[in-house]
């Protein structure tokens, strides 16, 4: 009998430490399911170690696994959201680094509440092995780009989720040059479960996310799944630009009433024409804010990826 296969999307970066440790534990992990094989598709994206070595050594062992070795680094959510064109699966994890973070254990039971008909089954890390600083951070975060988000977009899911195939042709039409793939996961579809888990501490190698990478990220989901940002700028410019008229008319009866032996001349005019033409710009960057947020759903689209070698990887999707 044919087995199922499901997709592992898995980027690496300066991984070598990891990468054949991760492969074992994948191996190990299906061994226990049953009906169920893999295919996992690394990424190197720009290494500057022996990373593309290792994964090509075990592609070549394991013709299961598919390696992408991209010409320069290109970041975690493209170099991954760009290799789902390779993936095969009935199902596919769109995102599972080989830090172990995310554990391989939950995999059966995602396959086993996918095989229940949901099209998306979620991991939620609300537990972080982690310090309690970050930990606040990130469920602020979370919390802060559920509720802006135009759609639902799950609290504390990340990318590690078994999407079915029919959602990887969806988003494989999507042309973003900056995909948050979480996002848009959410946005084609609402049939999901969501599944918590522990999001563990690393055991092996060392992560190569950084706070600048975290706050870009961070930004880029703000803005990929809201325009809330912009319509908040629209209505704080209005509202200056009604308090900069009130504040004109006020200089206007105060001239001619009690401030008018008081206010040297020429004075009110200056300060009555400076909250005109502030109130006007107002208006001016509120509108302006509101065609940047329409422009910006529809030109974000350039190319993500340039791939420089492929093994295993004959028949794209």
């Amino acid at each position: 009998m044919e087995l199922k296969k499901i997709s592992i999307i898995t980027p690496c970066l300066n991984e070598s430490a990891s990468i054949s440790h991760f492969y074992e534990v994948i191996v190990s992990c299906f061994d226990s399911i049953k009906e169920y094989d893999f295919e996992i598709i690394f990424i190197d994206d720009g290494s500057t170690d022996d990373s593309a070595d290792i994964m090509s050594s075990i592609a070549k062992k394991d013709e299961r696994c598919k390696v992408v070795i991209n010409s320069r680094n290109f970041g975690v959510y493209r170099s991954s959201f760009n290799a789902l064109k390779y993936a095969n699966g009935v199902a596919t994890i769109p995102l599972m680094p080989v830090d172990l973070q995310d554990p391989p254990d939950m995999i059966p039971q995602f396959i086993e509440q996918w095989e229940k008909g949901f099209l998306v089954v979620a991991g939620a890390r609300y537990e972080r092995e982690e310090g309690v600083i970050m930990k606040k951070i990130r469920h602020a975060y979370y919390l802060f780009a559920s509720r802006l988000s135009d759609y639902a977009l799950p609290k504390y899911v990340g990318e590690f989720q078994l999407i079915d195939a029919s959602i990887v042709d969806e988003l494989r039409k999507i042309d973003d040059y900056y995909p948050y793939t979480r996002g848009l996961i959410a946005s084609i579809t609402n049939k999901r479960v969501v599944l918590n888990y522990v999001w563990q501490k690393r055991t092996i190698g060392k992560s190569n996310m950084n706070l600048w990478k975290l706050i870009d990220q961070g930004l880029n989901g703000i803005v990929s799944v809201s325009t809330a940002p912009l319509r908040v700028l629209t209505l704080i410019s209005f509202s200056t630009s009604v308090v900069g008229i009130l504040f004109g008319i006020t200089q206007v009866i105060a001239h001619f009433t009690f401030a008018k032996t008081i206010t040297p001349p020429g004075t009110s005019t200056i300060i009555i024409l400076m909250g005109f033409f502030a109130a006007i710009n107002s208006i001016i960057l509120g509108v302006i804010a509101e065609y940047i947020g329409a422009i910006h759903s529809q030109i974000r689209g350039r190319s993500r990826v340039t791939v420089l070698q492929t093994i295993n990887i004959e028949n794209i999707v």
